[in-house]
């Protein structure tokens, strides 16, 4: 289980990488390597669109991905989302 600091790193490199567009993934092969990744820095942009997907308002979704515009809905939604994925 993580602790609600480094789950909000990881939700802020993220919106990070949205807002600029710049993610640095690597192939990785199953849940738990993608957990790992995580934790060590890495983004993920097919990560962060399932999380949106399943977490984020169509308005907050739509501001961040055209807009870049990050709301305060926005960023709770990903930081939700991350965190029931870490901690699962």
């Amino acid at each position: 289980m993580l602790i609600d600091h480094k789950i909000k790193q990881i939700t802020e490199k993220h919106v990070t990488a949205r807002k600029t567009g710049s993610f640095n993934s690597i192939p990785v092969k199953s849940k738990k390597n993608v957990a790992t990744a995580i934790i060590c820095g890495y983004t993920f942009e097919g990560l962060l669109r399932r999380i949106e997907a399943d977490n984020c308002t169509l308005l907050s979704l739509l501001l961040a991905r055209r807009l870049r515009i990050i709301t305060w809905g926005y960023r709770v939604s990903v930081y939700n989302g991350f965190k029931k994925l870490l901690n699962k």
